[in-house]
């Protein structure tokens, strides 16, 4: 029987292959993660510092360099990261040179509520905690606010945030006894009243009309309060 040596020499071939990538997979999973490198979106101030993340990371941080690549869980690291109060989203992922890529997403504070304790109002209307390492420049929330029942702090709170005239101007939003709403103005001492929260969008062009016409008028300072519950009308109230 005539052996079929380009067969024989084939298929040893693709076994020593399979062998080397096996081996190489091998080596490489075992290998040390050479470098832990965390990324914050953004260029604003950071809530959570590398620290932290380490911290979250790893439960001994002087043993960074010392995981392996077959001992991590990134599933489990990227839940663990975004469970963190200051996190909004997590992307961890090892590069090819051995390196631990960690991308951080932050929650972003809107408004910070005086109440017991004091918290944060994000982006998306969840409550969060005060950082230890950075205090948002955000409007503060006070008078008679219940930090369970934030639905109109946070439809003020995202219009002045989601407005740069506003951003720029409201340092604070006050709620009274009934879920009435009044801006202070920063610099001018005004109070701007507005109400409920009904045609809130009316009621911020009103104002910013009449900021405009102050200002022409050289009238910014003449004011102290600003009245904007009625309809198609501003009511003012001079010093």
């Amino acid at each position: 029987m005539q052996v079929n040596w380009t067969f024989i020499k084939g298929l040893l071939y693709l076994l020593v292959m399979i062998f080397l990538y096996g081996f190489s997979s091998y080596k490489n999973n075992a290998r040390p993660i050479v470098e832990m490198n965390t990324d914050f979106e953004g260029l604003g101030p950071l809530f959570i510092n590398h620290e932290v993340v380490n911290k979250l990371l790893i439960q001994k941080p002087d043993s960074g360099n010392m995981m392996r690549k077959d001992t991590l869980d990134l599933n489990r690291l990227e839940h663990d990261l975004r469970s963190h109060d200051m996190v909004k989203n997590a992307q961890v992922y090892l590069t090819i040179s051995g390196q631990l890529k960690v991308e951080i997403q932050q929650r972003k504070p809107i408004a910070r509520v005086y109440s017991s304790p004091s918290v944060y109002i994000d982006d998306e209307g969840s409550i969060m905690p005060l950082s230890p390492i950075y205090s948002a420049r955000v409007p503060m929330v006070t008078g008679f606010v219940d930090s369970t029942k934030l639905d109109g702090v946070y439809k003020i709170a995202s219009a002045v945030s989601n407005d740069a005239f506003l951003k720029m101007h409201v340092i604070e939003i006050q709620q009274d006894s009934v879920g009435y709403f009044l801006l202070k103005i920063r610099a001018l001492d005004w109070e701007v009243e507005l109400g409920d929260l009904s045609e809130l969008e009316q009621k911020i062009t009103k104002f910013k009309a009449f900021y405009q016409k102050a200002k022409k008028e050289d009238m910014l300072h003449a004011y102290s309060r600003i009245n904007l519950k009625f309809k198609q009308q501003v009511v003012c109230t001079k010093k």
